[in-house]
This record gives C-alpha cells, structure tokens and sequence, in this order.
C-alpha cells in the first residue's frame, strides 16, 4: 500500500509554481512598457530643448523672410539624444545595455521631421525594440514604433 500523506500538496505546489511564472511574466512586461514610456518621455524632453535653441534661428530667419524650416540638423538631435539616454551608437542603431552587459534595448536613429510648415512644430521619429527575458533566456522581442511632438508657438 502507497503513502498518501504527501499527495495533497502536489497541487498547491504547482499552483504556487504557476502562479509566481505569471507574476514574473507580468513583471517583465510591466519593465518593458516602463521602458518604452521613459524613453518617449526622454525624446520629448531632448526635442523640447532642440526646439527652443533652434527656435531663435528659425525666428530670425523667417523674420527676415528667409523659410529656414526646410532644414534641421538630424544628427545634431541625434547627437543629444544619445548622449541624454546615455545609448551607444553601432551602425543605423541606438543601444542600451544593462549593468550586467544584457541589451536593455535598441533603437533606430531618431528621425526629425515638421509637422507644420513655416511653423515650429517637429516631432522625433523612431522605433524602439526590447528584448524579453525570462529566467536570463532571452525569449522574444518587442518593436515599438514612438512619436514624439513638440512645438514653439509664437504669440504676437
């Protein structure tokens, strides 16, 4: 005859299992979003500050009846960008790495483009990829495509 005694914790234990796997799973996606908004957030800030040392040069020239919003310095965002988020640039894309050398994540060189002619309204372009890890396995990948606006209005 088996003993039994021990049977009835085999489900509870598996439970337990199940539910701290879920937990993780959520936490590694909660990290990720928390991520995503960061870095939105991060390019918002960077293009503000572009846009207001650009926006006396822009001013000046339309002033002047020059149209100077044809043309911005994407590398120049690009440059600040970087440096802001503290990424490394290799080949066409933008990378950050963790403390323990793992890809937190990537992004492709932020593109600027106006929103509004003849005005002061640009946004930055990119999509971000995060990888997913589960258990230090890397298990997937996420691409997430980020749009972030800014805009100088002049009041006369």
């Amino acid at each position: 005859m088996k003993n039994k005694r021990g049977d009835g914790y085999i489900p509870a234990c598996v439970m337990i299992v199940i539910l701290c796997m879920l937990i993780a799973v959520f936490m590694t996606f909660a990290s990720a979003v928390n991520m995503i908004r960061i870095s939105e957030r991060n390019a918002r800030i960077v293009l503000d500050s572009f846009v207001m040392k650009n926006s006396i040069e822009i001013y000046n020239s339309v002033k002047n009846g020059n149209d100077y919003t044809e043309f911005l310095d994407n590398s120049e965002y690009i440059s600040e960008f970087s440096s802001y988020n503290s990424l490394d640039l290799s080949g066409n894309l933008l990378y950050s790495y963790g403390e323990d050398g793992n890809e937190l994540y990537r992004t492709t060189k932020p593109r600027i483009v106006f929103t509004k002619e003849k005005s002061l309204k640009i946004a930055a372009e990119y999509s971000m990829t995060v990888p997913l890890y589960f258990a230090g396995v890397k298990v997937t990948e996420v691409t997430v495509p980020i749009k972030a606006v800014s805009k100088f209005n002049d009041k006369f």
